[in-house]
């Protein structure tokens, strides 16, 4: 459990400062930006710093922390740290508590650099409210891509808007952060259209307890690969997973071999709790794989897990070469003992004709197969 301390007020700048036409930013004259309650004469972020991490790895930076009030609009060139081979970027090194922060930049990688997002190195908490950030990646292959850090203990978003974009390809796209203990996220926005050849995942790979409320997760994404070795998904490994009056869009095409509309694993050597209420997840899934397991929720749920679904609506098209026995308009299959718990759920799925597997019924379920046309 997480104790959730969030304030709203109204944003006062000081002077000569003004609020800009949104009211979350403060803005000052030309040439100069707020940072850390003043305006300062703007400095160029292209001049890149070095930091030692571990195992011999160095990590290329922008700027030692960001404060709350700043706005980046700069383009930042990665690919022309080339110092001590640093193959790990971040825009930041040292992390702080930050409220009404504006990014939009376009950002250039190099082939072998692995973005590790807004901190570089690993965080015990972060905490972001009221801000925006957008990244035009350009890159031709990237490794490895987090927007956040890749590994915390517990992360705390509220009102935040997250964009990313690229045409260039991610080898693993993980979303807000890799690996996380605990993770609220209230009133978040994602946005995200993107290529990959590994995984891609809309919030992470694995998730020990997330919350989500009143939020939206749009995710477009286009594997590039011919292996049928691949997963997609808003969260990899959900364990206590509860979400709630949210909006969830995923559009995967490509060859995966697991694609779940709000989670793949549920479970996994240990037991799991999955509550979905008042949400709409819409999915647009085309994959090109025999063996691929496909699920409107989620893919597979494992021994002593629970799934708790109520006035929750699932639509949109599965297309795929998976036979009948891997795909399912809520989940792919189960193992072992499972308990699902379902009240006034609509699917409306075209292009697979079960619930799960050989099963098309389930107590609470509003269920007619559609042929996709």
């Amino acid at each position: 459990m997480i104790n959730l301390y969030i304030s709203i007020s109204t944003l006062s700048c000081q002077s000569p400062a003004t609020v800009d036409s949104s009211g979350l930013y403060c803005k000052c004259s030309a040439g100069y930006v707020y940072q850390n309650n003043i305006c300062v004469q703007s400095q160029s972020v292209s001049t890149l710093r070095l930091a030692y991490k571990q195992n011999q790895k160095y990590l290329c930076y922008v700027q030692n922390s960001l404060y709350s009030n700043s706005v980046i609009l700069d383009p930042i060139d990665f690919s022309v740290c080339k110092l001590q081979n640093a193959s790990d970027v971040s825009l930041f090194l040292h992390y702080r508590t930050i409220q009404r922060v504006r990014i939009d930049s376009t950002i250039t990688l190099n082939s072998n650099q692995q973005f590790f997002g807004l901190y570089g190195s690993v965080q015990n908490s972060l905490i972001i409210q009221q801000s925006s950030i957008s990244l035009n990646i350009l890159n031709a292959q990237t490794p490895y891509f987090t927007l956040l850090t890749p590994t915390t203990t517990s992360i705390i978003v509220f009102q935040v808007q997250f964009t990313v974009f690229s045409t260039g390809v991610f080898e693993q796209f993980l979303g807000l952060t890799d690996f996380v203990n605990v993770s609220q996220i209230i009133s978040v926005q994602t946005s995200f259209s993107v290529n990959f050849s590994g995984d891609s995942f809309g919030i992470s790979r694995q998730n020990q307890q997330i919350n989500v409320t009143n939020s939206s997760f749009i995710n477009v994404f286009k594997s590039t690969s011919i292996l049928d070795a691949q997963a997609s998904g808003i969260v990899g490994f959900a364990f206590i997973l509860k979400v709630y009056y949210s909006n969830i869009s995923l559009q995967v095409t490509g060859v995966q071999t697991r694609v779940g509309g709000m989670f793949v694993h549920c479970g996994y050597q240990t037991t799991a709790n999955v509550v979905v209420q008042n949400t709409n997840i819409g999915i647009q899934i085309t994959v090109q794989s025999t063996t691929a397991f496909i699920g409107g929720l989620g893919t597979l749920v494992y021994d002593k897990s629970t799934i708790t679904v109520s006035n929750t609506k699932i639509f949109g098209q599965m297309n795929s070469q998976t036979s009948n026995n891997n795909a399912g308009a809520l989940i792919s299959s189960r193992q072992g003992t499972t308990t699902l718990n379902f009240n006034s759920v609509t699917i409306n799925v075209c292009g697979v004709g079960k619930l799960q597997a050989n099963i098309n019924t389930w107590t609470g379920i509003t269920f007619s197969p559609l042929i996709c046309v």
